[in-house]
Order: C-alpha cells, then structure tokens, then sequence
C-alpha cells in the first residue's frame, strides 16, 4: 500500500499497477496518512496527520475509525505479531498503546520536550519486546510497553529509521544526518 494525501492505493502485483482505495469515512481533509501498519491477521491500520486512526478489515475495501489522538507532525504504526489488537502509535510526545485495534490508547511512554518520538517498532521475534526512538535516543520495553529504558549507543546518532529484523531480532537505527547505520542486538 502506499499513501498520498489522504488517499491510499493499493498494488497486488509488486507495484506495476496501482489502485486506489476507497476514501476512508469520514474523509480527513487536509491531512496526510503518515503510517500503516497490517496486522497477522489482515488488519490495516492507518495513521493520519490530523484525524482519527482508520482502520480496515477486508484488505482496504471499506474503513471505520478508530482513536482521533489529534496529533500532527510524527506518527509511526506498529502492530504487535502475537496479538493484532496491540497496536503500538509513536507521537511526538511518546508512545501510545491500544489493546483493542486502534479504538482506544493510553501513554506508556512519554519524553520530555524537546524530545520528539518518531519511530515505533515491534520485535518479531519477542513481542514483548519494543523499540522507540526520538531524533536522539533509543527506548526498550521488554514488557509490551509497561516500562521502559533508554539504551546506550555507541556514538551520538540521529535516529531517522528503525527496523527490527524478523530473522533475529537485531535492531537496525539509521540516521538521518551522516547517513549511517547502526545494528545491534540489545
């Protein structure tokens, strides 16, 4: 799936042809969808600049809403493998966590300002297990998110990406300014 303003398409045949989906009701104007995120189950789940979390059950053809957490800049979906309800949504003041798809969150992690989160991650190979960065710092909970460290890198870094591998759960950061990449298994 890809996403431009508030449309999203879709492609079933490796990008060489492209629909678009049906508009998610209510239509978000003037917003942009930022993240999605499926689930094992099927289950997509969108994240907007400004509107409500949407979420699809049938592979995009239809959309309800889920939360309006009005946040705007930053927003990054993960869902946790084990549990397709666990929905894991990264705002500019910390992570949000849903047990129920997406209908409802509440803070498990908060950074103080300036600080911005930015990325959220799921460890495929420990669902337990999750990862959040800001611009300058990496977060790890090993409880689903109901307590949390921050981790030691091995050099000052400006964490633009984050990806954890579902051959062994070793975290990839990239950085958005020396254009590096630092793995590890924490």
């Amino acid at each position: 799936d890809v996403c431009s303003s508030d449309l999203l398409f879709r492609s079933t045949n490796f990008g060489q042809t492209w629909t678009q989906l049906p508009t998610p009701a209510p239509s978000i104007p003037n917003s942009l969808i930022l993240d999605i995120a499926i689930g094992s189950n099927g289950t997509i789940v969108a994240a907007s600049s400004n509107g409500p979390i949407i979420i699809s059950a049938d592979n995009g053809n239809t959309w309800t809403t889920g939360a309006n957490q009005g946040a705007t800049n930053k927003q990054a979906l993960a869902i946790s493998p084990a549990n397709p309800g666990t929905v894991y949504l990264a705002v500019n003041t910390g992570v949000l966590k849903s047990s129920d798809g997406g209908q409802t969150f509440t803070s498990v992690l908060s950074v103080p300002a300036p600080e911005d989160l930015n990325q959220v991650a799921v460890d495929p190979t420990n669902p337990s297990t999750v990862y959040a960065t800001t611009y300058g710092s990496v977060y790890r909970s090993t409880n689903a998110g109901q307590t949390w460290s921050q981790l030691t890198t091995p050099y000052s870094i400006a964490v633009s990406t984050l990806f954890v591998s579902p051959a062994n759960g070793a975290v990839f950061v990239g950085s958005g300014i020396e254009s590096d990449v630092f793995v590890t298994k924490w």
